[in-house]
């Protein structure tokens, strides 16, 4: 008939939800098949289930679970309900119980998403620690190329292929001096981002050389020269050392030279704390103030103007 009777106890077939009561007809030989796929436990409470047996379908917690083993291929760890997907060899009621709720010996392939729900805790995915190949994403060509693999050994996430960033930003930490960091090596920061709140700055570790060839504009005074060289600063500028130039040095800003406090302080388009060593000619187009007041010696060297040659007022 339509279901296997176990040990002369009503049961019910787990593979097709068929019981004595139901109207569906089988064959022979159909029943016999199916009797073979659904060996059914009793429905008495309390009583264990005989190892091999698929227990009913109903929810009974005061049955023992046994292991069950599906052609030496699946097994399943009746009391913690752990499944594997290995040879018998590797998982027996002896020897090797799966530590997980799935555990596979072998390659998996999915055909659709894998979704993670943290309704029972947080999600993750957890690789061998201390291994150089912890996890590798590759393609499947023939000659496989490596993207990205963690190396639990270094505590690194190393890439080997191009970081192509589609939402045209990287987010360093929040208000912190290190917010991002270059390095060669740990502890040897290139280039570090400083991300503090109000005071955020790029702090450059070695030589910045800037190949970029494209020339400023050196007789114009037009806007656009603000915007044709190779480094453009659109604020202030500091150089801590010794600045050497190749090319000619225009300063558009058309502040004029002044003298205040008593001819103490003074100011202009440029200002210099020391002294100006000009090798050749200097041109003025207006007037030259000098306010040393140091006599010179007999040969005049050491006063306030001092001129070697000849001179000439228009």
């Amino acid at each position: 008939a339509g279901c296997v009777l176990a040990r002369g106890v009503r049961g019910e077939c787990v593979r097709a939800g068929l019981t004595c009561r139901s109207p569906a007809m089988m064959s022979r030989a159909a029943a016999i098949a199916l009797a073979a796929l659904c060996i059914l436990a009793p429905d008495g409470a309390g009583v264990d289930a005989a190892a091999g047996d698929v227990t009913h379908l109903d929810v009974n917690t005061t049955i023992t679970r046994p292991n069950f083993s599906v052609v030496g291929r699946v097994f399943v760890h009746g009391p913690s309900g752990n499944v594997a997907v290995g040879d018998i060899s590797s998982y027996n009621d002896t020897s090797g119980a799966p530590a997980q709720k799935l555990e596979v010996d072998g390659s998996t392939m999915v055909r659709g998403d894998v979704v993670f729900d943290n309704s029972n805790g947080e999600s993750s995915i957890v690789v061998l620690d201390a291994n150089a190949d912890a996890l590798t994403v590759k393609d499947a060509g023939a000659s496989p190329v490596t993207y990205w693999k963690i190396n639990s050994h270094s505590g690194r996430l190393e890439t080997h292929a191009p970081l192509h960033i589609l939402d045209t930003r990287i987010e360093a930490l929040d208000n912190s001096t290190t917010g991002l960091q270059f390095t060669a090596e740990a502890g040897n920061p290139m280039v570090t981002l400083d991300t503090s709140d109000s005071a955020e700055n790029v702090k450059v570790a070695y030589p910045l050389n800037a190949q970029d060839t494209t020339d400023s504009c050196d007789t114009s005074v037009d806007g656009t020269c603000g915007v044709l060289a190779s480094v453009v600063a659109t604020g202030g500028l500091t150089v801590g050392k010794k600045t050497f130039m190749t090319g000619t040095v225009r300063v558009a800003d058309t502040t004029d030279a002044s003298v205040t406090n008593s001819e103490t302080d003074v100011d202009g388009s440029v200002r210099l704390a020391g002294g100006l060593a000009v090798e050749k000619s200097a041109a003025i187009q207006a007037k030259l103030s000098v306010l040393s007041t140091t006599d010179g010696d007999a040969s005049g060297i050491g006063a306030a103007l001092y001129v070697k040659g000849g001179y000439h007022v228009g």
